[in-house]
């Protein structure tokens, strides 16, 4: 049970690599926040490989996630993993390429995370999740996110949805309105310390719904200690889409991603 609550935890992109902080200190159940005292950093080297956009942009975006207590976690995010729950963003974080390979600004999002227990037992868990986030700095776009992540275990599978909402502060008649993210993650634990995911994940604006877009993901993880854990996923994040989306396989991404639990 151990091994599938950490595959569960650390692949789920909802859960950010949480709750494998949670596991190094041992629980049977699933758990969506860190134990008081404890922290985790999560970071990810986030590539594009799209048709003619191959290296453009090339982003490193680390999560630093702290228990204030066992039912309260708190994060500083840069990654769209820990902030929307949706794999296979680009240009996060650190942007190191230059604007000539579509890094305008070297740093330019950042987002406070809270994200409280509400239940928890046998293969279920759910957590209340919100925050403040800019996602741009210049111009400055704040938004507010509301959201929630429900956890469901069945022996080796286990299925996690992490649906929020992001409502425009600032810069709102700039086109900064709300937004609905829903991540689904698929996670099955494998022997040797392995496990496997899929994602299938929406991004919808309220207001441009043209703009709307359906993704999916692949990854794999590694244990390679109780402590250090290391992934990689593969993802077309416009599979599908509205009329304004240049949708299919050409919008490509890849991530390697980095978690340690101290």
């Amino acid at each position: 049970m151990r091994k599938v609550t950490l595959v569960a935890a650390l692949m789920a992109a909802s859960s950010s690599g949480v709750a494998v902080a949670q596991e190094t200190v041992a629980t049977d159940e699933p758990q969506l926040t860190l134990p008081g005292g404890k922290l985790f950093l999560d970071a990810f080297i986030e590539v594009s490989l799209s048709k003619d956009l191959a290296f453009k942009p090339v982003s490193l975006a680390p999560d630093i996630w702290y228990g204030i207590s066992d039912d309260l976690t708190l994060g500083l995010v840069h990654s769209a993993r820990g902030a929307t729950g949706l794999w296979g963003s680009s240009g996060d974080g650190l942007c190191f390429v230059g604007k000539s390979r579509e890094c305008p600004k070297v740093y330019n999002n950042v987002g406070v995370d809270a994200r409280y227990h509400l239940f928890r037992k046998g293969g279920i868990a759910l957590a209340a999740d919100g925050g403040l986030y800019a996602m741009s700095l210049d111009p400055f776009w704040l938004s507010l996110k509301l959201g929630g992540i429900a956890h469901f275990g069945f022996g080796a599978f286990s299925i996690e949805v992490g649906p929020n909402i992001f409502v425009g502060i600032t810069k709102r008649s700039d086109g900064n309105k709300e937004e609905l993210t829903i991540p689904v993650n698929f996670m099955y634990a494998l022997p040797m310390r392995l496990g496997i995911a899929a994602q299938l994940g929406a991004w919808i604006p309220f207001r441009d719904t043209d703009f709307y877009m359906f993704g999916a993901s692949l990854g794999v993880q590694y244990f390679a200690t109780d402590k250090l854990i290391l992934d990689a996923v593969f993802s077309l994040p416009a599979l599908a889409g509205g009329g304004a989306v240049a949708d299919g396989v050409d919008i490509r991404t890849f991530t390697l991603g980095v978690g340690y639990a101290f």
